[in-house]
């Protein structure tokens, strides 16, 4: 009897010390803490970023007389990214970005086409409206002022400013029929077109940890075939795995731009008054807080008018960003 006390009070103390041990109590399980998430991207002084954008579009155009007309141009830009100094006392960071090259084809209802790549001097640049409007910031340097948010707060370019200045000088003596020279030079280096380009970060990110599939809501401008469109996205990290983080962010309502913008194969300049369409982001991180890879994919219906012609566009749109790799200076 002696010996079976004994053991009773072992079993009810054992009881006791396990319920009161948070790693042996039992049910360790019953309340998990859900594990947060705090993503951000790093830049590092004195080093050097390239990227690879691709970016492939397709037009479809119906006229109020039913005729059809279609377009599909595929581009591939290398850009280079420097981060000259650490982010200053309030959080600002420069980085200082150049367009070095750009490898343009392009179809037109399928009988015109073109091919031709920046660094190749076996060839001429071809005689075309739409290339031109594309390369109008080739081979220019220029600065994103990145707030402590993330976003780009402000673009600074010696380079841009002369040129903006020569083209605003020379545009005075133009003719009526050179309207259409002077706008695609002085739209392609407006800080959207240069956004466009070389913002592969579009999505802000939250400046608190946060758990996976929260939501947060992003505001968003962007560009699309010469036009400008803005948005507020729905964000999520979607996954986290080997890591990398994999965020999501959807569209919820895009609105067009109401300035004036180009429309290929249209001599005078127009607006889009409407649209409706879906959108989809996505930006990959690594633990290094380097973007390895953006991806936006598009598909719009745009209602136009130029004048007094109204048309519909069907545009597709897919633009990677592609992280090739770095250097240090």
């Amino acid at each position: 009897m002696k010996y079976a006390v004994v053991a009773l009070l072992f079993l009810v103390n054992t009881f006791f010390a396990f319920a009161d041990d948070p790693q042996k109590g039992v049910n360790p399980k019953a309340n998990p803490e859900i594990p947060k998430h705090k993503v951000t991207v790093k830049y590092m002084k004195n080093t050097y970023r390239v990227y690879k954008l691709t970016e492939h579009t397709v037009v479809n155009r119906y006229t109020t007389d039913s005729v059809k007309s279609n377009y599909e141009r595929d581009l591939t830009y290398f850009l280079t990214l420097g981060v000259p100094d650490p982010p200053d006392a309030d959080g600002f960071q420069r980085l200082v970005i150049t367009i070095d090259s750009l490898n343009y084809k392009f179809i037109a209802d399928s009988v015109k086409k073109i091919d031709y790549f920046t660094q190749d001097e076996s060839k001429r640049p071809p005689r075309s409206v739409d290339f031109e409007a594309i390369s109008v910031p080739m081979n220019r340097t220029f600065t994103f002022i990145l707030s402590p948010y993330g976003e780009v707060a402000k673009i600074e370019s010696e380079d841009i400013s002369v040129l903006k200045d020569y083209i605003e000088e020379q545009g005075k003596n133009l003719k009526k029929k050179d309207a259409m020279k002077k706008f695609i030079w002085t739209d392609g280096l407006t800080d959207s077109r240069l956004l466009a380009i070389a913002d592969y970060r579009k999505i802000m990110l939250p400046r608190q940890p946060i758990e996976k599939d929260t939501i947060w809501k992003t505001p968003i401008s962007f560009q699309i075939d010469f036009k400008d469109y803005s948005d507020t996205l729905s964000a999520k990290i979607a996954e986290y795995n080997g890591g990398l983080y994999h965020i999501e962010a959807t569209t919820n309502k895009i609105l067009p731009s109401e300035k004036e913008c180009y429309f290929n194969g249209v001599v005078q300049t127009g607006k889009v008054e409407n649209t409706e369409g879906k959108g989809i982001f996505k930006m990959t991180i690594n633990n290094k807080g380097i973007i390895t890879r953006s991806e936006a994919d598009f598909e719009l219906i745009n209602k136009c008018k130029v004048e007094n012609e109204t048309f519909n566009e069907q545009v597709t749109t897919k633009m990677i960003w592609d992280y090739i790799g770095q250097f240090t200076m």
